[in-house]
């Protein structure tokens, strides 16, 4: 693939340009400047000149701007220029321009004036191109096989990828075969891609899509490289080189986890758990074994439970072996692991292999959660009711031992006792804690640091925080008044509602209930209601009828509380009564003794009442005092016709 590379002329500083071989890969003249120079990006790089000068001076762009300007300059070796000044460039007796630190804006023409020794003037102009090695610096097989001359096992079809990371420029990578008939035998499709990071750099890939149609052929060569010839000898000449085992034509083994071509594969694993392996025989007398390869030591497999099934399906007789395997990885890092399922006969020869299989296991801390919040290294901010749950919960993690509890440092928030709720699968454990609590005091309280630590026979591993923010304190009110921010009094009638609110509510199932410290005032059957507020909180209001069953008080104290919860939300109110009515019958009133009042057998008797705002003479013989109805009847008692009047209290009875 030829590439164009892209050439930026600042601008044209000097009437002629000098055009100078490259130091190192061509000849040089007498007196002169590299024409092309790769700077390596974030490192010192120098711009090389062999000339006697008197006077040089170079012109480029420094750091934060796009206008080419002079950039430093040498005069009896006096030193000046902004890019001298600002240490982003320095020069050297011989001409030659040192870049502190190479950034991808030095990428493009740097032009360089000179008055040499023997007075002749010299002009020139450098292309600097900027290019990173990647890490490493040899291209890497399927995204993790980091090994420059690479074994695979493979199947006959198959996908092998090719990489290289953080590089500079843009290359593409390509696969080269070294068998010298593999064109005949064996089809290639290749698919390159490249992403940006931003940085200057990119991630570039190539993925090879390959068929080997001839069965003759057991091992497959490639090269990995960088495809252009310019770049890959100049900055990128490291190559990989692949040799692929291919499966013979008897049955392979097959690793759970892996594709059925046996080829070798990556299988994500935890710490501990079972690896299975089936192979299909015609003979019934063979096994399954595992290889463990070496340097593998950390790896421990035990269990081994073997089967052998005959199969007649799909015309095709013979038996299935599967071999099932525990294992367990001893390590507290990540590790990379090989093994390799061998399908022997009876005795012991080697029938055929799987592919190599990379058992990789990565080690992560346990992430607990608080109410389903996890960050690292700072605590979690919850803003919480005043009463309700908590939940602590961990994830798949391996170690069998461990177990979750509360740490808190406050006497004002209440838990109660709760038990871990433990499961396993697959060699994985979880753990969900939930925990109801309370705020003990009914006042407000500053927020609370809570920790949920997961521990191992009572020593702390791994723990997360979380600082608990709680609502302000429910307000109960009496007929309005906020019995927690004042001493409320009351003036009611005899007769009539009371109401009690409790406001900023947000937990459920929460009730009111009355108390009251005299059994003369009694209250009927309440109604209660809730109003929901736009910031999920709710006011829970109750409103009861009462009236008092005796003339005589004057006053009681009502306490509305609520139920439901265990959190004190409480108040009281002091009620002072309005006194009882007095009921006159022509202006006569004695409260020992009935009315005599001398009447005319035809006239008008008047009845009147004080302390009531209402009080008529109904059809139906009822004085309606208000909503509290008082009877009434008229008796003739005699022939004198004396008018007897009695004053009766409602439900009592009035004759006159």
């Amino acid at each position: 693939m030829n590439l164009v590379r892209p050439i930026l002329r600042p601008f044209a500083l000097l009437l002629a340009i000098a055009v100078c071989a490259r130091r190192g890969n061509a000849s040089t003249e007498s007196e002169g400047c590299e024409s092309i120079v790769h700077l390596e990006l974030g490192k010192e790089g120098i711009i090389s000149c062999a000339l006697t000068v008197q006077f040089v001076a170079w012109a480029g762009r420094t750091e934060g701007t796009d206008t080419p300007q002079v950039i430093v300059t040498l005069d009896d070796l006096i030193k000046g220029g902004v890019g001298y000044s600002s240490g982003e460039y320095d020069v050297l007796p011989d001409g030659s321009l040192v870049v502190t630190r190479a950034g991808l804006h030095h990428e493009g023409l740097f032009d360089v004036t000179a008055r040499t020794g023997d007075n002749q003037l010299y002009k020139g102009t450098v292309e600097v191109i900027i290019f990173a090695r990647p890490t490493p610096t040899y291209p890497v097989i399927n995204n993790g096989i980091n090994m420059q001359n690479a074994v695979l096992d493979s199947g006959r079809k198959g996908t092998i990828t090719c990489s290289m990371q953080n590089v500079r420029p843009a290359i593409v990578l390509e696969f080269a075969t070294t068998n010298p008939r593999v064109n005949d035998v064996i089809t290639f499709q290749n698919a390159t891609m490249m992403k940006n990071n931003g940085d200057g750099t990119f991630d570039v890939s190539v993925r090879n899509n390959f068929e080997v149609k001839d069965r003759t052929i057991e091992e497959l060569n490639l090269i990995c490289r960088v495809s252009e010839d310019y770049y890959r000898n100049q900055l990128f000449p490291d190559v990989t080189m692949v040799t692929l085992k291919l499966p013979a034509a008897t049955a392979i083994p097959i690793v759970s986890g892996c594709q059925e071509d046996g080829r070798s594969c990556l299988v994500s694993v935890t710490k501990d758990g079972d690896i299975s392996c089936t192979a299909r025989s015609p003979d019934p007398d063979v096994y399954l074994s595992w290889r463990v390869h070496e340097g593998n030591s950390k790896l421990s497999l035990t269990d081994n439970v073997q089967r052998t099934q005959y199969i007649n399906a799909n015309n095709s007789v013979g038996f299935v072996v599967t071999l099932k395997t525990h294992y367990n990885i001893n390590s507290s890092d990540s590790t990379l692991l090989v093994v390799t399922c061998v399908l022997r006969g009876i005795d012991e020869e080697v029938l055929s292999s799987s592919g190599m299989t990379y058992l990789n296991y990565q080690h992560e801390a346990p992430r607990i959660y608080i109410d389903g919040c996890h960050i690292p290294n700072e605590h979690c901010r919850l803003v919480k009711p005043r009463e309700g749950n908590l939940t602590c919960s961990v994830n798949r993690f391996n170690d069998q031992n461990l177990t979750l509890h509360w740490r808190i440092d406050s006497e004002d928030v209440v838990l109660r006792e709760s038990r871990p709720v433990v499961s396993r699968n697959d060699g994985n454990t979880s753990i969900s804690l939930t925990t109801s609590y309370y705020v003990a005091d009914t006042a407000a309280i500053p927020p609370i640091l809570i920790s949920c630590v997961l521990t191992e026979q009572q020593i702390p591993k791994y723990t997360t925080t979380a600082l608990l923010t709680f609502t302000a304190p429910s307000d109960v009110t009496i007929d309005g008044c906020n019995t927690r921010e004042n001493k409320c009094g009351l003036l009611k009638p005899r007769e009539g509602e009371l109401t009690c609110s409790l406001h900023g509510l947000t937990e459920t199932n929460v009730g009111l209930k009355w108390t009251v410290n005299s059994t003369a005032m009694i209250l009927l059957v309440s109604t209660q209601k809730e109003i929901r507020g736009s910031d999920g909180r709710y006011t829970l209001s109750m409103t009861t009828p009462y009236f008092l069953a005796n003339p005589g008080i004057t006053s009681a104290v009502v306490a509305c509380s609520a139920t439901g919860i265990q959190s004190t939300h409480s108040g009281t109110a002091l009620i002072s009564f309005t006194a009882p009515p007095i009921l006159t019958i022509d202006g006569c009133f004695s409260p020992q003794h009935d009315c005599k009042i001398a009447k005319t057998r035809v006239g008008d008797y008047r009845a009147q009442s004080m302390g009531y705002q209402a009080l008529m003479l109904t059809s139906r013989g009822v004085l309606d005092l208000g909503r509290i109805p008082l009877h009434y009847k008229v008796v003739r008692k005699s022939a004198k016709n004396e008018l007897m009047a009695i004053m009766m209290y409602p439900s009592e009875r009035l004759t006159i």
